[in-house]
């Protein structure tokens, strides 16, 4: 987490163009929203989160509400949030955003076995090797500065 943190912070030290108002605007219609939601996962020794009064969802509505489009939309919830699955959207999402992208998670966050210092976010199908099966924050941080073209991320995440 701190060598994701350090590149955040890095990344925005280094903007030093002043921002004006209209830049922060938010276009919901062209946004890509990737939303990760995993309460419940394949592995029954993981503890299971109600699925009442979901976030996730929550923010789903409140996103469409606002204009975000059905093709713009990435949600994954629970079962159809695999490892591979997760990667893939957020991949389509990152190669179709022109503008803002959101990136959600809510679920398990751990620490890696290797990598202790290392935040990672778990997938429906985890199993116990969580540098091989689980998605690090180095990893989507990597993936996002490789391949995004549009004009800001926004990272979101509830996990502890």
């Amino acid at each position: 987490m701190a060598v994701f943190l350090t590149k955040l912070l890095l990344a925005l030290a280094l903007q030093t163009q002043p921002v004006r108002a209209a830049e922060l605007a938010f276009d919901f219609k062209a946004a890509q929203v990737m939303l990760v939601g995993v309460l419940k996962w394949k592995d029954p020794a993981w503890t299971r989160f109600s699925p009442r009064g979901r976030q996730d969802q929550a923010l789903e509505q409140a996103l469409r509400a606002n204009g975000v489009t059905e093709e713009n939309m990435h949600a994954l919830y629970d079962v159809n949030a695999t490892r591979d699955a997760i990667l893939a959207a957020l991949d389509s999402a990152i190669r179709d955003a022109s503008g803002d992208l959101i990136f959600y998670f809510t679920g398990h966050g751990i620490h890696g076995d290797l990598n202790p210092d290392e935040i990672y976010i778990t997938p429906y199908d985890i199993i116990d090797d969580y540098d091989a099966h689980a998605i690090s924050t180095e990893l989507l941080y990597d993936r996002i500065a490789e391949n995004f073209k549009g004009k800001r991320v926004i990272l979101l995440g509830d996990f502890c």
